[in-house]
């Protein structure tokens, strides 16, 4: 089983997912996207590079085929994934709180379109405060903004990459890659939260389920929020699991 994490936070976000999933018997590869945790920082942030980027480390580590789970926008580069290159796809995806499907009215591009100019952002650089090293976090959500913070203090390119993933990523667009995954022969798990405020249930995900997703397999977590693989882990294994055992 692939697992790949999201915008900001690197692979260390599904730890406990990971330990659940080894703890029922998969072999398990995490690994950080470009850009984050410890991986290079290329100035190319479209969904090309980060499918090619899997493909390289799946042959480095000889395996020929895996369960792809995305989370966030690793829910669009595993789409993109699967539909690129099929034949590395052992039957299964699973797209947990999965971007793609936002349209030019979202908040995230409203507010980011400005920020991520190349302009505004040389200015933040020169006169942004140098973060400085947070206390131990008090509960997963703590935990995750820490994580960026720390890579604020750490990668010298990490707010730039983020700057390009907005403005050239996959958070949008993938209609077309969710369409054809949908009418793959690969079965299709959807994992979301019910109160997601970032990838709205209602606005975001419902009408790309109804559109793109008609077969899926699809779980919603009560009260669960965007960051569901380090606030939910239990459900989102068991979800995994479940889905992973029915085939």
């Amino acid at each position: 089983v692939v697992l790949i994490h999201g915008y900001k936070i690197p692979s260390i976000v599904f730890k406990d997912v990971q330990d659940r999933l080894i703890a029922a018997g998969f072999l398990v590869l995490t690994y950080d996207i470009y850009g984050r945790g410890y991986s290079q920082a290329p100035q190319d942030t479209t969904l090309p590079v980060y499918i090619t980027q899997l493909a390289l480390l799946m042959q480095h580590i000889g395996w020929d085929k895996a369960r792809i789970v995305g989370l966030s926008l690793g829910g669009a580069i595993a789409a993109g994934f699967a539909t690129e290159f099929p034949n590395l796809v052992d039957s299964d995806v699973a797209l947990l709180a999965s971007v793609g499907n936002f349209t030019d009215a979202h908040p995230f591009d409203a507010s980011y379109a400005v920020l991520t100019h190349p302009f505004f952002l040389w200015i933040y650089l020169l006169l942004a405060k140098k973060p400085t090293l947070p206390p131990p976090p008090k509960d997963p959500l703590e935990a995750i903004g820490q994580l960026h913070t720390l890579q604020m203090i750490a990668l010298p390119h990490y707010i730039h990459l983020l700057a390009l993933t907005v403005r050239h990523g996959p958070l949008r667009g993938m209609g077309p890659i969710f369409a054809n995954l949908g009418k793959m022969p690969i079965r299709t798990l959807l994992v979301h939260g019910a109160d997601d405020d970032f990838v709205e249930y209602r606005r975001y995900f419902e009408p790309a389920l109804t559109k793109y997703f008609p077969k899926a397999k699809v779980v919603v977590l009560e009260h669960g929020r965007h960051e569901l693989a380090a606030t939910h882990p239990d459900e989102v294994a068991n979800a995994l699991v479940e889905f992973f055992n029915s085939a």
